[in-house]
């Protein structure tokens, strides 16, 4: 054992080039240290070997952060982007997966239990973790829902695609950020604005040759843009199943309408050009009216964040692959 503390010793000393003496003690040539005195000298040489780090590598600074759970990866880049690094903001249902019908395992529910706070979008969308949430909230959880501080149109969920309804909720957000952290909410507030509305602005940019010429007409599989199309002047054509939960199935006779308006509008100046579905949803329906119309089919990150994982990206790649998709 005292060769191991000598050892460990000499390595702390190699790379942090402290300059501690260790007292050995020696009786008839062997080396003795108590076991107290062992304990105390590896505290010590642990103590000055310490990175910062625990023993799984992980930063011990950030496991101290307050956590924030959001219901989904949107609004998890949302809150992000508001209370910066401050806060260890994790996403209830895994980026990509549909939120709709996303069921929380025990562990899920553990650190929504075990969280400083909780966001969500609120009217339903999150239906699938709606009781887990409750029961959080019930054992003292704060949550805030972001329905309910921006206008709301027609009971749809879907605020967060347009990135200046959301800006209408950051006042919110930090306040709630703040009460559970050290967070300049005046601050945070004016650089998220300031970041939706570059995202607003090149948004608009993006769509501008369509919406000029009336040429940016939607179909969707489920009522989910309608923030973003009243936002970009865009217009909802027609919806493939008339929900706002990717849960519901579509009828025969709404199939049939959708086709029937995708005929009709050929050759005027809202020609329907393609149908966008939800990534991570079944695209049967869509795929079906495609065949029966010619028309493509697109798929939309609706819920479900681009490789920088950030809202600013994410609203500029909606606006793109719309563009993309009306005129390919």
């Amino acid at each position: 054992m005292g060769h191991e503390v000598v050892s460990l010793a000499e390595k702390c000393k190699n790379e942090n080039r402290s300059h501690m003496s260790v007292g050995v003690s020696h009786r008839g040539g062997a080396r003795r240290i108590g076991a107290l005195g062992i304990a105390a000298v590896l505290a010590l040489l642990l103590s000055s070997c310490s990175d910062g780090t625990d023993g799984a590598g992980i930063d011990s600074t950030v496991q101290r952060r307050p956590v924030v759970v959001t219901t989904n990866a949107v609004v998890q880049s949302i809150v992000r982007l508001v209370g910066g690094d401050a806060f260890d903001v994790r996403s209830l249902v895994p980026d990509g997966k549909d939120p709709h019908d996303f069921e929380p395992s025990a562990s899920d529910i553990a650190v929504l239990d075990g969280a400083g706070l909780i966001v969500q979008v609120g009217l339903g969308y999150e239906h699938g973790v709606e009781n887990a949430v409750e029961r959080s909230v019930g054992a003292g959880v704060p949550v805030l829902t972001l329905t309910d501080h921006v206008p709301v149109v027609g009971g749809d969920p879907h605020v967060f695609t347009d990135p200046l309804t959301v800006s209408e909720a950051v006042d919110e957000i930090a306040s709630a950020l703040g009460g559970l952290a050290s967070l300049d909410e005046a601050a945070a507030v004016t650089r998220a604005r300031g970041v939706l509305e570059r995202a607003d602005a090149t948004a608009r940019e993006r769509l501008a040759p369509l919406t000029s010429k009336d040429g940016c007409v939607l179909v969707t599989d489920h009522d989910a843009l309608a923030y973003f199309a009243r936002r970009y002047g865009c217009e909802v054509a027609g919806v493939v199943i008339p929900s706002f939960t990717s849960t519901a199935e579509a009828s025969a006779a709404q199939v049939q309408k959708i086709v029937d308006e995708v005929k009709g509008s050929r050759g005027g100046a809202g020609e329907i050009r393609a149908v966008f579905v939800e990534r991570g949803t079944s695209a049967v329906v869509a795929e079906k009216i495609a065949e029966l119309t010619g028309i493509n089919v697109v798929e939309l990150s609706v819920h479900s964040l681009p490789a920088d994982n950030t809202y600013e990206t994410y609203v500029v790649e909606l606006a793109h692959t719309i563009l993309k998709g009306l005129t390919s």
